[in-house]
């Protein structure tokens, strides 16, 4: 099974993932930083859990692979979510899903998370976001395949 890390806003491994993400220089184990947006492949995919006259519940989900592992970054672009959702990573094939790692947190408006599967192999990984205030459909939130 693929190692999950959950990264969260306060998290000091969100600040070196961040940061390894973020532009020119080192990150902490002296590898080159990524500039995330402009790596081939890099996805970005928007997910509107939520919208009615009180709340506005949207995700945008910045997925590429980076340094052997496959990465997905979270960022809450609505408001606090009322309760935890859980974000569940799988490895898809046709109508086929196999849960590699989930995590369960709750987002704060304008909260950011990571997600990082090592060792990601070719398969096609997919991201799931199951908010826990009502029932949605399986749906690929974001799809991934490293190469």
């Amino acid at each position: 099974m693929a190692r999950l890390q959950v990264l969260g806003k306060f998290g000091v491994l969100a600040a070196v993932l961040l940061a390894a993400f973020a532009g020119a220089g080192a990150n902490a184990a002296g590898q080159p930083r990524i500039e995330f947006e402009s790596l081939p492949g890099v996805q970005v995919q928007h997910v509107a859990l939520a919208e009615t006259a009180t709340q506005n519940l949207n995700l945008r989900v910045v997925s590429a692979c980076a340094q052997g592992a496959a990465v997905f970054k979270v960022f809450n672009d609505g408001q606090r979510w009322p309760a935890a959702g859980t974000f569940g990573i799988y490895r898809v094939a046709g109508n086929q899903r196999e849960l590699v790692s989930h995590r369960t947190m709750r987002l704060a408006a304008g909260q950011q998370a990571s997600f990082r599967v090592s060792k990601p192999g070719e398969d096609t990984l997919a991201l799931f976001v199951e908010p826990g205030w009502y029932q949605r459909t399986f749906t690929r939130d974001a799809e991934l395949v490293c190469k």
